[in-house]
């Protein structure tokens, strides 16, 4: 099995250091193909990269690409998706941005969601974050959910990779890449820990920053592995989630409707007031 990780970077030299740091204690590691997708325009970021360029199986430099940031991040997100299914041949692969500070067992509970789920053909990946923050959560414990992709930290699967049709999301980049993607992920389910395996650092974008009070950053934090105790065997407890109202637990009698509404939203991509309520909403 060939498998990847993708870590994207733009302008934040603290955080990719970070990153990379958090990623250098995954579990496991060796095992992986490891793809570096840096935006040039950054030359404090450019040193931190040449300094674990050894780690990296791909290095790519980009120029930013877009009229707006929401297409830079989509074409470079993508980008490291083509490298990890097109050239490396994976099975699956594994993304994170520059923002996060991600937990060692992470990539054995991908692993394992893969060996269990990967003849499922409704098993579209796994997101590796979670807003659960009550005290009883089991660190081993995870969830079916239906939602689309957690974009600082989350696997898709080569099925689902072929699923999303790239030449298309391409096309409209303008939307970001996780809002396209989302329809298609729908139609089935994203295996989810309980406890989080990953902390947003995000200082730019959609989010506000780690020392700001908003409850995304501070749930992240107080549900996050590293705080109860890095574990390596895991069960299914579907824990109703703390994401969104159209984050729901998994269930197959529903996927019917969500085939249905996937179909629509690539016919609607065709309207330009479509495209501006996507992007609003994502803003």
């Amino acid at each position: 099995m060939i498998k990847t990780l993708v870590v994207t970077s733009f302008n934040r030299p603290k955080l990719i250091r970070d990153c990379l740091d958090s990623c250098l204690n995954l579990e496991n590691l060796d095992q992986y193909k490891i793809v570096m997708v840096h935006q040039r325009g950054n030359s404090e970021v450019e040193k931190v990269i040449a300094e674990y360029s050894k780690i990296f199986s791909t290095l790519v430099s980009t120029e930013p690409s877009g009229r707006i940031t929401d297409a830079y991040i989509t074409n470079n997100r993508i980008l490291g998706l083509y490298v990890g299914f097109e050239f490396w041949k994976s099975d699956f692969v594994v993304s994170i941005e520059e923002d996060v500070i991600i937990a060692p067992d992470s990539l054995k509970f991908i692993e394992y969601a893969y060996e269990k789920y990967s003849n499922d053909r409704n098993f579209r990946g796994v997101n590796l974050g979670s807003r659960l923050t009550s005290f009883d959560i089991e660190p081993n414990s995870y969830s079916l959910l239906r939602f689309g992709m957690h974009g600082p930290a989350s696997m898709i699967t080569k099925m689902t990779w072929n699923k999303i049709n790239p030449s298309r999301v391409m096309k409209n980049a303008s939307i970001i890449f996780d809002a396209q993607v989302e329809f298609a992920l729908k139609t089935g389910f994203m295996v989810t820990p309980n406890a989080s395996r990953y902390i947003d650092q995000g200082l730019e974008g959609s989010h506000t920053g780690n020392n700001s009070d908003d409850s995304y950053f501070q749930e992240l934090r107080r549900s996050f592995v590293g705080n109860l105790g890095v574990v390596h065997s895991y069960f299914l407890k579907n824990r109703k989630p703390v994401w969104r109202r159209d984050c729901i637990i998994y269930n197959s009698k529903d996927n019917y409707k969500f085939n249905i509404k996937s179909k629509l939203y690539w016919l609607l991509l065709k309207f330009p007031l479509i495209i501006s309520m996507l992007n609003r909403r994502v803003s």
